[in-house]
């Protein structure tokens, strides 16, 4: 739990939760249609179990699309992960997302009895009996990571078809590789990375989705990002520039004079006004041709007064304004997601919002 970065004050672990789900219940009042919730296991997080806050969320909400960003596929039993998307699939009449990745923080491994050497191995071997555990019955099963299974049906089945399972990719090809080669979306997993390496990973997954006989224009992608907006384009950034140094002076380094400025040139970084966001969002999407935009809103120690606020002008200024640019197209739209890469929130905007 991350203290405010000007004032210190520090939110409980209640109000932190609770704060999530009433975003996610905001993100369907405004207009948005996803809402991501990230996993993790250590600190300043509180977001270790997402399938519990979503199956919240599914109760409050009636259009709104869930998913995680992203769930830890590395350290968990696939057959409790696809009971538990299954049983949120059933709950929520199918508007379920499952984003899967390797993870972040090498911490979370020995929690779970597994090594982090292995997280290539174990990431490929989990999504595949995923894969056939939502899809087959009776299923008959060998790996290197767990027991065997014999003749087993996990129960409930997915509503109507298997939750869409989302590949989120920070810096390997291989994972870009991995989605095109089963037909699945990638994800481009992008708060502050540089724009053109993950352009580069959006160019690689559709060469490898053509290689494997489909059409390109299917393949289907999104993108990352952080996200602040005010009215002014000045008090937009005036606000966030606290939160970016406490970042900063997290990760070990030192706030630099226009570094703010710096990253916002050559990253996914937007912060300004309704307008700034707009042409941001439409020049991302130009450079990717991707169908979600999910960009996180808020920083650690911000409080959720301020985050509704970024929500509900989002929604007003920006999203009538990319939904007009861009048309219909395939799926679930926008959207928010929280705890996505800093336990924050994001609105998540797919085809039809951009």
């Amino acid at each position: 739990m991350a203290p405010h970065p000007v004032t210190g004050e520090v939110m409980t672990e209640r109000e932190r939760l609770r704060g999530v789900v009433e975003l996610g219940v905001l993100t369907e009042q405004v207009g948005m249609d996803v809402f991501a919730v990230g996993e993790h296991h250590d600190g300043p997080y509180v977001t270790s179990s997402p399938t519990v806050i979503l199956g919240h969320l599914a109760a409050r909400t009636t259009r709104l699309r869930l998913s995680t960003a992203v769930t830890v596929l590395t350290t968990l039993d696939p057959v409790r992960v696809a009971e538990d998307f299954a049983t949120l699939s059933q709950l929520s009449d199918g508007r379920v997302d499952l984003m899967i990745g390797k993870g972040v923080s090498w911490r979370t491994f020995p929690m779970f009895g597994r090594d982090p050497q292995d997280q290539d191995a174990l990431l490929e071997e989990n999504h595949l009996l995923l894969r056939k555990l939502w899809r087959e019955t009776d299923l008959e099963w060998s790996g290197r990571y767990r027991t065997p299974l014999r003749r087993v049906t996990i129960l409930p089945r997915p509503y109507s078809e298997p939750p869409v399972m989302w590949h989120g990719a920070v810096r390997s090809p291989a994972t870009a590789e991995t989605a095109a080669r089963y037909g699945e979306p990638l994800f481009l997993n992008n708060l502050f990375g540089p724009l053109e390496h993950f352009g580069a990973l959006a160019d690689h997954y559709r060469r490898a989705w053509a290689a494997h006989g489909r059409n390109p224009q299917d393949a289907v992608l999104g993108a990352g990002g952080q996200l602040h907006i005010a009215r002014r384009s000045q008090d937009a950034v005036a606000g966030f520039r606290p939160y970016h140094s406490a970042l900063i002076a997290s990760r070990g380094g030192f706030p630099t004079p226009n570094g703010l400025e710096r990253e916002m040139a050559g990253t996914t970084l937007t912060v300004g006004s309704p307008q700034q966001v707009v042409e941001a969002v439409l020049s991302f999407r130009e450079r990717y041709g991707h169908q979600r935009q999910l960009f996180a809103l808020d920083m650690p120690g911000m409080p959720y007064s301020e985050v509704s606020e970024q929500i509900e002008l989002f929604g007003a200024e920006v999203l009538p304004h990319l939904r007009q640019a861009t048309g219909p197209a395939r799926g679930a739209l926008s959207g928010a997601s929280s705890a996505g890469g800093e336990d924050g929130l994001s609105p998540q905007l797919t085809e039809r919002a951009l």
